[in-house]
């Protein structure tokens, strides 16, 4: 039986609730795997897809009931060498595992907490080109420790990474502030506590310094961010899709794909 955070779709497996914003972000992840694992084939034998919360493969949208591919049947459509999910949810790593099998039984399903794995080495590959995906609910999910450690851990990487900044810091910005409790999430996020020195007017100018600061910290390791993606439901912001890289062809990359949205349109930059 499904959760009430899980639907059942057409393959009797269970699938993740979506909006159809949903689509946006997908759009981009699809437009960045195909023209980096295509572009860099050449020059990087070994190519790398990674996706520490894979969810069960498959979105189907709540109004509609339409679905569309999560972001692991997107990867698998490119010319990767290699793939691995991970997935913290028993429940939907199964599913996970079945769909990627009928696809491409050379991917990898992992279950469990991606920040154990990468803390242990175990999301390190050498000598590879590493495309990671991070899409958290939530703030809580990405610790600065773990992420840390994944970016230190592969010499060549990129990040594409949603922020969010509506749920998970925008709208827990008093909770934060009026904490006195030793660990928030916010504390993980930062991987640090002199945010409760800043004095801030309102919730969106808290949300700015926490951005610019997560920012700070990225560039400390020479990973440049690219023009972010806002997706937005019913014309408010949800998050940022952003794309983090220590190499400007990754934001050579990044600027050609963006050209046109979801949509078919173009987009003016």
């Amino acid at each position: 039986m499904s959760s009430p955070q899980q639907l059942i779709a057409s393959d009797g497996l269970v699938a993740r609730p979506s909006g159809r914003w949903v689509r946006r972000k997908h759009h981009y992840l699809d437009r960045y795997c195909g023209i980096t694992a295509t572009g860099m084939k050449n020059k990087w034998p070994r190519r790398v897809f990674l996706d520490v919360m894979a969810g069960p493969g498959l979105c189907k949208i709540e109004n509609t009931g339409e679905e569309l591919p999560g972001s692991p049947l997107i990867a698998l459509e490119h010319e990767f060498t290699d793939w691995l999910f991970i997935e913290s949810d028993a429940v939907l790593a199964d599913a996970l595992t079945k769909r990627v099998a009928k696809v491409n039984p050379k991917a990898q399903v992992v279950q469990g907490d991606w920040t154990t794995l990468a803390s242990k080495g175990q999301l390190d590959f050498p000598n590879a080109l590493v495309v990671a995906f991070v899409d958290p609910t939530g703030i809580q999910q990405v610790p600065w420790a773990a992420l840390e450690r994944l970016l230190k851990g592969n010499r060549t990487i990129d990040l594409l990474m949603t922020i969010q900044y509506a749920m998970g810091i925008t709208l827990n910005a008093n909770n934060y502030i009026e904490s006195q409790a030793e660990q928030t999430a916010l504390d993980q996020f930062l991987g640090e506590r002199e945010w409760r020195d800043w004095r801030c007017h309102s919730a969106t100018e808290f949300k700015d310094r926490v951005l610019a600061r997560f920012f700070e910290k990225m560039e400390a390791l020479q990973f440049k961010s690219s023009r972010q993606q806002t997706v937005e439901a019913e014309g408010r912001p949800l998050y940022r899709l952003a794309l983090f890289s220590r190499h400007p062809k990754a934001d050579e990359f990044w600027q050609k794909i963006i050209t046109v949205d979801e949509t078919g349109q173009k987009e003016l930059l």
